[in-house]
């Protein structure tokens, strides 16, 4: 009973996770066909590598999902 309770919990936690994901990637994508590719590039660039002023505990998971994001646009 207990493994089946945690099983459950594991795939809908997966499930969150990947909705999160797919929302994440399509608010880039609108991004990008708003303001554009290069404008994104660099806006993504500022939040990575600038001064901005974010929450310590924002910091350094924005930064390292910017960079991989940098790379994935500069690839297209």
């Amino acid at each position: 009973m207990i493994i089946v309770a945690v099983s459950v919990i594991c795939l809908i936690l997966i499930i969150f996770i990947q909705i999160e994901q797919k929302c994440q990637q399509r608010a880039d994508e609108f991004a990008i066909r708003k303001i554009g590719i290069d404008n994104a590039i660099k806006a993504l660039q500022e939040l990575a590598y600038g001064d901005i002023m974010l929450p310590e505990k924002y910091k350094y998971r924005y930064r390292s999902q910017a960079i991989k994001l940098i790379e994935r646009l500069k690839q297209k």
